[in-house]
């Protein structure tokens, strides 16, 4: 995250995106202001790495259903 001067943090205050983030930061997408990330998946920094989340649904979805029914 880049550095911010006083006025760059007051702007951004006034702005109440912050309202309801986790850390009072939501990242925009697809270009940023103040972050950018420099290695790794943007998908981890937010919390969700959809990466991972993708090869564990692709694991489970090879496994036998037990008990299942469908309907």
């Amino acid at each position: 995250m880049k550095a911010l001067t006083p006025a760059e943090i007051d702007a951004y205050l006034q702005t109440r995106k912050w309202e309801g983030c986790s850390g009072a930061y939501a990242i925009e997408l697809p270009h940023d202001p103040y972050l950018t990330v420099e290695e790794g998946s943007v998908s981890n920094v937010i919390g969700l790495p959809m990466e991972s989340l993708e090869q564990a649904l692709g694991w489970m979805a090879q496994l036998p259903s037990r008990g299942r029914s469908d309907g």
